[in-house]
């Protein structure tokens, strides 16, 4: 037997200042059903790491997808882009009939039916309003289906109270032939938006302007190479700005890879740059960048790529395959292959499968160049299944281009501290810090709570002794400076025994809240959970798989409980579990 360290999170929450209006995914499903309300999750980014928990709404999710937070990452309302519900699933006055038309009426029963079909924005000068992009679909006896028509609709939260209304709805914001996906980034200033449209057919994109006053400039502009008007419509692929907003992609499995710059002041794009797929990865789906803006990641259906925007030359020079789908099912029959990326609030980038199946994949470290990224294979849990819908949340925590002509409005960007960290597997005392700090931090400045610190951005510390520490985490730049502490325990516990010395299986935190993770190696493909309560009844059974699988501990009430992980008759790991309120 040896001992087994765990470190304890005391204390998770993020700045009310930090524009954490992605602070809650919702994960739905989309299926013809007598129940009540819809089988839907939530991914709560207000614990580290999220709490995927079962959250039934009376809305059913097909492909189009939307949950808002406040500025201090409070849930607010959601969409399918039919309806709008309020945090307390109520329908919101004046929020029905969204994206109205024959193809609404035909499917609206299981949610909108277009993939990245609407983001969120929230207006800028104003603490209480928000608008939604959204597209419309229509029939089209030649093409089948087309997206004519962009679209804004406005939420006041300050109205109904607090719980918000619909002030304007369905307003035409441009209409075309047929539009790609929509994203947005942070004007220059750091306060407007400009939100980015593709044309599907031609080489063009279409850059509106939103302040304060509505949506202003138009930007009309021909760039770049498309194909023909292929056959068929291909819906997949996503429109990503870089969180610095220096970069945009537009990519699909058809087209390949098209890298742009982009002009924060003007809303112009600029050195067009091109990637095509070889025919074995024409399924590509999914984009993301990491949070230092250095990396873009695309997936394919069974790959992952990295594309090192550091390396001179043509984008081919600088990709680098970082991830294979090694064909698990979760269960059989449903692939957990790649399909569409989402940049997280906690600074992962987390990526889903096109089918009905229970886990969703992550890549740990983006900032991080090659393999050394770690993409986590169907590494989290879901308590049930989920249909094939994601969402496209813009970078909102993106201020002025310091220096730049548009940088006229006196705003600054104040650094906002926030890290986060996770034991060494192999080296108990061994913990890496990761930093997820926003608004341009230039300097770090690390305590560790025994007498040593780091100037590095992301440090891997040693400590010697068991106990409780408070990290502090100071980031600074020619603006102010902003700290952020987390109190973390390290208890060595003798209560959790590890009978395969091999298996290296984390459990943290540990006292946990709502819920715990186990982390399994790679070369444990599944095993069983159970966990006792002190009277040897057992509680909760459930599979878990290799990487992180978060356990759910809502159902079961506080108290002490032993757990046990076992496979093929084998128990691999048993120790001791606390929850607490």
């Amino acid at each position: 037997m040896r001992s087994f360290l765990t470190l304890l999170l005391l204390g998770t929450c993020f700045a009310c200042q930090a524009q954490f209006h992605d602070m809650h995914w919702i994960l739905g499903y989309d299926f013809e059903s007598d129940a009540s309300k819809s089988e839907t999750m939530l991914l709560d980014f207000a614990t580290s790491p999220p709490t995927v928990t079962n959250h039934p709404l009376w809305l059913d999710f097909a492909s189009t997808n939307v949950a808002v937070s406040d500025a201090e990452g409070g849930f607010l309302f959601y969409s399918n882009g039919c309806q709008i519900r309020d945090k307390f699933d109520q329908p919101m006055p004046n929020g029905d009939s969204l994206n109205w038309g024959i193809v609404a009426a035909d499917y609206c029963n299981y949610g909108y039916p277009l993939p990245s079909g609407i983001i969120a924005l929230p207006a800028p000068g104003s603490e209480h309003e928000y608008y939604l992009i959204h597209q419309r679909e229509e029939y089209d006896n030649e093409v089948g289906v087309r997206v004519p028509d962009l679209l804004w609709t406005k939420v006041d939260m300050g109205l109904n109270d607090g719980k918000g209304a619909v002030t304007a709805k369905n307003q035409p914001l441009y209409n075309s032939y047929f539009f790609d996906s929509a994203m947005a980034t942070r004007h220059a200033n750091g306060r407007d938006w400009w939100v980015l449209v593709p044309d599907y057919a031609e080489a063009r994109y279409y850059s509106f302007l939103l302040t304060p006053w509505g949506f202003r400039d138009t930007v009309v502009q021909d760039i770049g190479e498309k194909p023909p008007f292929p056959e068929e419509i291909d819906y997949g692929g996503q429109n990503v700005f870089s969180p610095d907003g220096r970069h945009y992609v537009d990519q699909d499995g058809k087209n390949g890879v098209r890298l742009f710059d982009f002009d924060r002041c003007t809303g112009l794009l600029s050195n067009f740059r091109h990637y095509g797929f070889s025919p074995e990865t024409v399924y590509g789906l999914g984009a993301a960048f990491s949070p230092d803006s250095r990396f873009l990641y695309v997936c394919s259906r069974n790959h992952v790529f990295q594309f090192d925007l550091w390396e001179d030359g043509d984008l081919a020079a600088a990709v680098d395959t970082v991830a294979t789908y090694d064909g698990f099912m979760s269960p059989p029959p449903f692939p957990t292959s790649f399909y569409k990326m989402q940049l997280g609030p906690d600074g992962k980038i987390y990526i889903t499968h096109k089918t009905s199946a229970k886990h969703i994949h992550y890549i740990e470290y983006p900032n991080k160049k090659g393999t050394a990224c770690g993409v986590r294979q169907h590494s989290i849990a879901l308590p049930q299944y989920r249909g094939g819908e994601w969402f496209d949340y813009p970078f909102y925590r993106l201020g002025p281009l310091d220096g730049s002509t548009c940088d006229s409005l006196g705003i600054n960007n104040l650094p906002l501290a926030d890290f986060w960290y996770k034991p060494d597997s192999a080296s108990a005392y061994v913990t890496e810090f990761t930093d997820n700090s926003f608004y341009e931090p230039a300097e770090w400045d690390w305590s560790f709570g025994d007498g040593t610190f780091s100037q590095d951005t992301s440090p891997v510390h040693t400590y010697t002794n068991a106990g409780i520490y408070e990290v502090c985490l100071t980031v600074s730049n020619m603006d102010g400076s902003d700290t952020k502490c987390k109190m973390v325990e390290l208890m060595l516990s003798g209560t959790e025994e590890i009978k395969n010395e091999a298996s290296n299986i984390l459990v943290y935190p540990n006292p946990a809240k709502q819920a715990v993770n186990f982390s399994l190696p790679a070369n444990m493909p599944n095993a069983m959970l159970t966990l006792y309560n002190v009277n040897s009844m057992p509680v909760l059974h459930q599979r878990i798989y290799a990487g992180w699988n978060v356990v759910t501990l809502e159902s079961i009430a506080s108290g002490i409980f032993f757990y046990e992980v076992w496979d093929d008759g084998k128990v691999l790991m048993m120790g001791k579990l606390v929850k607490v309120e």
